[in-house]
């Protein structure tokens, strides 16, 4: 596959993710992997509709790629639960050191009802982790 491609086919495929095939598209964006890092967040950025950005948060999480990490925290921040708790488990799919500090900096500014959800998030990195 061709690297220069890769923009047109994340677009071709984010425009499937509302529609009857929602569901291959989702997987064709798993499979371009985590080189398609960079395109996914470009299409959450400019997406309108919150399903197809739930799904390309899980798109994010499924290709485990430490570049992630910022833009999950950020999303942290969103208003809308299921996008922070989608977020959260993008984090927690990492499941590293990192992850967890960078958790502990975010759950300073995040406000109560978010830090529940942390703090079990930071529990369940650091299970995994041993």
């Amino acid at each position: 596959m061709a690297k220069n491609g890769l923009p047109e086919m994340v677009k071709y495929y984010v425009t499937q993710l509302s529609g009857d095939r929602a569901d291959d598209a989702w997987h064709a964006l798993v499979e371009l992997g985590p080189a398609a890092l960079p395109h996914a967040i470009h299409a959450f950025e400019a997406q309108s509709e919150l399903p197809v950005a739930i799904a390309l948060i899980r798109v994010a999480s499924e290709y485990r790629s430490k570049d992630a990490l910022p833009f999950f925290i950020a999303l942290l921040a969103a208003q809308d639960g299921n996008t922070w708790k989608t977020a959260l488990d993008g984090i927690v799919s990492l499941g590293d050191k990192s992850a967890v500090r960078r958790l502990l900096v975010a759950s300073e500014t995040l406000g109560n009802e978010k830090l529940p959800w942390v703090e079990e998030a930071i529990a369940q990195i650091k299970a995994r982790a041993g």
